[in-house]
């Protein structure tokens, strides 16, 4: 099932960037790697992917899924996001300092199966709030290498939850003509 989410969040990137890519406007960057968060004292190992669109020089647009998952006693739980929100870039060339706000959802779900075959599972899904940044470091024209760090904030139940959020991993930007 987590081979099969990722998978799917990840063409759904890849066709938005292919389309995006058709008018050759440069604008478009994409990012994917490696995630963890903490929550409640577990770590929480995953993936973290984030299509960009810039609207101009500094300002962009951020959309960003990332889904994290740990076995907690005997449990499998997962946490899966998304939100999207501006994008203010500070400082561009071979490296890029950003800032980002995002709003969006997130589904917390756990699992357990007392006997093979059977799975017994409980989900809540509730607001999340991202505000982080990061630094870009240019591999050359299109790659590069990416730094980021989150503030991981959750409407839970009962009461409003914060964590950290760190990805690493390569960005890819499509060059207009």
């Amino acid at each position: 099932m987590r081979t099969t989410s990722a998978a799917a969040v990840l063409g759904v990137l890849v066709l938005g960037a292919v389309s995006a890519k058709a008018d050759d406007s440069g604008k478009v960057g994409l990012f994917g790697g490696y995630s963890f968060t903490r929550s409640d004292g577990q770590t929480y190992h995953g993936w973290n992917g984030t299509l960009t669109y810039r609207l101009g020089t500094r300002l962009g647009l951020d959309a960003d899924l990332s889904g994290h998952y740990a076995s907690i006693d005997s449990s499998d739980t997962s946490l899966f996001t998304y939100a999207a929100g501006p994008r203010y870039q500070l400082l561009s060339g071979k490296t890029g300092v950003f800032l980002h706000a995002l709003a969006g959802r997130t589904r917390a779900k756990a699992s357990v199966a007392p006997i093979s075959g059977v799975e017994i599972s409980v989900s809540q899904t509730s607001t999340a709030v991202l505000l982080g940044g990061g630094l870009d470091w240019s591999l050359g024209t299109h790659w590069g290498v990416r730094l980021q760090g989150d503030y991981f904030g959750v409407d839970g139940d009962p009461d409003w939850q914060s964590q950290p959020r760190a990805s690493v991993g390569l960005t890819y930007r499509f060059s207009g003509k």
